[in-house]
């Protein structure tokens, strides 16, 4: 999305809320501050996940691996099928 399309979306949103009730706008920040909570897990767990791997105690898959591992699995889902 380009800078100006965001822009515009948020100029109609702060239009809407200037014209909301009471109501509306205490949702609108409810809302509002379940998204941050939920960027603030998502990034701690990605930082504790980053912190695991560095440490050793998983291990990783390349793009390939998991593609490969992926595919064997949906042939053999097919192949049960049949």
């Amino acid at each position: 999305m380009t800078a100006a399309a965001l822009q515009a979306i948020r100029e109609e949103a702060k239009s809407h809320i200037d014209n909301a009730d009471e109501r509306t706008v205490r949702m609108v920040i409810a809302m509002l501050e379940a998204a941050e909570e939920e960027d603030d897990a998502y990034f701690a767990e990605i930082d504790r996940r980053t912190k695991e791997y560095e440490r050793g105690e998983v291990r990783g898959y390349t793009l390939n691996e998991v593609e490969e591992e992926a595919m064997a699995y949906a042939k053999e889902k097919l192949k049960n099928r049949k």
